[in-house]
């Protein structure tokens, strides 16, 4: 049985209240404790079956939440108190009291909040400032990325664009619709630059850093992905540290990048656990193997699916389908579909590697045979064992859900292996 698909999820409506610290109180004359505790802080609260991912920013004497599963971003506090390790917060939404209490841990916060008379346990982590690059798009807008550069004085260096996987997911390799962390991309960027690769990786617009460039989902087109992808690209290869540019796509990140190389070129392109078929058709398989999907609501669905693939959008749709085929997501799927994975990698003349789990459950492995066989030119990789998250599993579908969810987990050593060597085999050969 295939887990339902990641490009939806429950809704969950409870609104949350939280806390953060960062550093050891300095219990001086005349300092603020809420200066102890300034920074932006990541994690989940716990709730039963369904944990919602939160960030908290504390600054000066104000705090902001942000749950962006709900679309709610820097909502103020209205009562911010700060005592040694332990901060307390508080705010009416509407007309409900939330309140919450914390102890600090080191970079963790564990503590407790309280909504109509319930509790609720929460974790926090603190997240490290990063130092960002900011590039003009065409439209004039900036995108914004983090570019990792290896620590020598070398100036002929190979660059790696990592691209994410589908949803609201960041440069990190984690989901809004997902609790914890995955941080798949980290590890393959880290992995990376250890051996000597310089990587740019960027959250999705309207997600994170770019939220500006997205504010209302329903205006957002999978060329608009490509677009910033090749923004990206002439980027990398306009600096004169970088002496070979290479692209990497996880899951859409695949079909992105490679609409993106074909435009702009590349030293080499690898598919890490991409499709092979139109989304529609993904969606589909996907639908007819979620358990909680009835016949009724199963046609439905592909009811509304070819009608976006024709351009169409649909009007009226069932609340058990809202998440998935809302009014606001409908343009950009049905713009998704219209791009053929298979059509487009038969046009790829640079290096080319298709890199697929034999556990993926997200994206079945077939679709690896699809695009090799539309490029036979290309090299095509199976990792035993390696799941949809880049890390190996067994065929068990929760225990690749709970891998998913887990940054601890180290990624699949061959194929970083893989990764590795095909940017350093196509980089030795290439001059800039």
């Amino acid at each position: 049985m295939k887990k339902p698909s990641y490009f939806y999820t429950s809704c969950v409506f409870l609104f949350v209240f939280l806390t953060a610290c960062q550093q050891e109180t300095i219990e001086e004359p005349g300092i603020n404790p809420l200066e102890a505790f300034a920074g932006t802080w990541e994690g989940e609260i716990v709730i039963p079956m369904q944990p919602l991912s939160i960030e908290i920013s504390v600054e000066n004497e104000t705090a902001t939440l942000s749950i962006p599963i709900q679309g709610i971003f820097d909502e103020p506090f209205n009562v911010v108190n700060a005592d040694h390790d332990t901060l307390s917060l508080e705010t009416t939404i509407q007309d409900q009291t939330i309140l919450f209490s914390g102890e600090r841990d080191g970079d963790n916060i564990q503590g407790e909040f309280t909504q109509l008379g319930q509790n609720l346990p929460f974790q926090l982590r603190y997240m490290e400032e990063e130092q960002l690059t900011e590039i003009s798009l065409e439209s004039t807008e900036l995108i914004k990325a983090k570019v990792d550069v290896p620590e020598n004085d070398s100036s002929d260096i190979p660059v790696a664009l990592i691209l994410p996987g589908s949803g609201p997911t960041d440069k990190h390799g984690n989901s809004y619709l997902m609790p914890g962390r995955n941080d798949n991309l980290k590890r393959m960027a880290e992995h990376l630059n250890d051996h000597g690769i310089a990587t740019i990786r960027y959250d999705k617009r309207g997600i994170g850093d770019n939220l500006s460039l997205a504010p209302n989902s329903i205006e957002t087109r999978f060329d608009d992905y490509i677009t910033d992808a090749q923004a990206w690209l002439r980027y990398a290869q306009e600096q004169e540290s970088f002496s070979s540019v290479h692209l990497i796509g996880h899951s859409e990140g695949a079909l992105v990048g490679l609409g993106a190389a074909l435009q702009e070129g590349v030293q080499s392109y690898s598919s890490v656990a991409g499709a092979g078929r139109t989304i529609d058709e993904i969606l589909v398989e996907q639908l007819e193997n979620d358990p909680f999907i009835t016949p009724e609501l199963l046609q439905e669905s592909a009811d509304i699916i070819e009608q976006l693939v024709q351009g169409d959008l649909v009007q009226e749709v069932s609340l058990e389908l809202e998440s998935l085929f809302n009014q606001n997501v409908q343009p950009f799927l049905s713009s998704w579909m219209a791009v053929s994975p298979v059509e487009l990698i038969e046009q790829a003349t640079f290096p080319t590697y298709i890199i697929h789990g034999n556990n993926d459950q997200q994206i079945p492995v077939d679709d690896a045979y699809l695009l090799h066989e539309a490029n036979q030119d290309s090299e095509l990789y199976l990792i035993d064992q390696m799941g949809h998250g880049l890390r190996n599993v067994s065929d068990d579908i929760e225990e690749e859900s709970i891998a998913a969810m887990s940054h601890d987990t180290p990624l699949s050593e061959e194929l970083l292996t893989i990764l590795t060597t095909a940017i350093l085999d196509n980089h030795t050969s290439t001059t800039k």
